[in-house]
């Protein structure tokens, strides 16, 4: 006996989205003149017939979303997505899978509806890819030009903020220090950063550090003799940060504010005295599950705004 033809068969013959094919078939979303042709043309080659992916829907048939793991993922992806991102994709009956960088054609070929990409995979990838037409992907690493994902966070509304909480405790001159996890990931920051230390009448200076002691203590004898009294942090645990700053001479707040990007609870946990600019991986991995699940249902896709949170305690604070 000959199988019967899937929705997903449908789908790929037809280079759509598993979900585009849904709605076409099914006529719950009205769909652009191309990809209504393409799904009719496949469904027809194929005799899949219309009132099975109608019925399939009325079921409750769950949807999928694929999801590229590329070979470097940034620790704040992995944290939200294992936090709560699957757990609520699965509540509503959207199936995740799994595939890494040698796999991800086949993941799309088995008829996904939505492609994430968690983290920086090989540039030469997107190139050699076959993606269905109208498929959609979505960038879960910090990106630039609003894409939804980590870089949905409001560069401009974080600059802002520790910029203006600076400004309140009496700062003259902002330091911008990244250490070697923050390039590529938080870099993107840097020009918002400028832009209000600038606007607010602060002098601006940047350094980098790759992680290690010495090179940590030559950041803040470099940032110091500049005249840097405010620094924001990324990419180094407060630990390391803040013995270099003593092996200098130096200490927090009497000497230099201090702001780290970090996940507010570890890091009060571990340094409770240690202001922090939190990205709030769970709350952000709520909000990108509850994006793709709309999308990949059919649904409205609500606003999109990833939260952040600036926790003031005693590093950056003057009496």
């Amino acid at each position: 006996m000959k199988p019967r033809p899937t929705l997903a068969k449908v789908a790929h013959i037809a280079g759509v989205s598993k979900s585009s094919a849904a709605n076409v078939l099914s006529g719950r979303r009205k769909m652009s003149a191309e990809t209504t042709r393409r799904v009719l043309e496949a469904a027809k080659t194929l005799g899949y017939r219309a009132d099975t992916a109608a019925s399939s829907l009325s079921r409750g048939r769950t949807q999928v979303i694929g999801l590229l793991v590329a070979e470097f993922v940034p620790g704040l992806v992995v944290t939200g997505i294992s936090a709560v991102f699957v757990q609520r994709c699965s509540a509503a009956g959207v199936v995740v899978t799994f595939a890494g960088q040698d796999r991800v054609q086949a993941l799309i070929d088995s008829g996904i509806d939505m492609l994430i990409v968690l983290g920086t995979p090989d540039p030469d990838l997107y190139s050699e890819l076959h993606l269905p037409f109208g498929l959609p992907v979505i960038g879960l690493e910090m990106l630039s030009g609003g894409q939804p994902g980590w870089g949905g966070h409001d560069a401009g509304a974080i600059a802002q903020a520790v910029v203006d909480h600076f400004q309140v405790q009496g700062a003259q001159h902002i330091g911008w220090l990244m250490g070697p996890a923050a390039r590529g990931t938080f870099e993107q920051w840097t020009p918002d950063l400028k832009q209000a230390a600038v606007a607010a009448g602060l002098g601006w200076s940047t350094d980098t550090h790759d992680g290690t002691a010495k090179s940590l203590e030559k950041s803040w004898r470099s940032l110091l003799g500049k005249g840097v009294d405010a620094v924001f942090s990324v990419g180094v645990d407060s630990s390391p940060l803040f013995d270099a700053l003593a092996s200098v001479g130096k200490a927090a707040p009497k000497d230099v504010l201090v702001v780290v990007q970090g996940e507010g609870i570890i890091e009060q946990a571990m340094t409770p005295k240690v202001s922090t600019l939190s990205l709030m991986a769970q709350e952000s991995g709520v909000a990108i599950a509850d994006m793709c699940i709309a999308t990949v249902t059919g649904q409205e896709v609500p606003p999109f705004e990833l939260p952040f949170e600036l926790t003031v305690r005693e590093s950056s604070v003057r009496a």
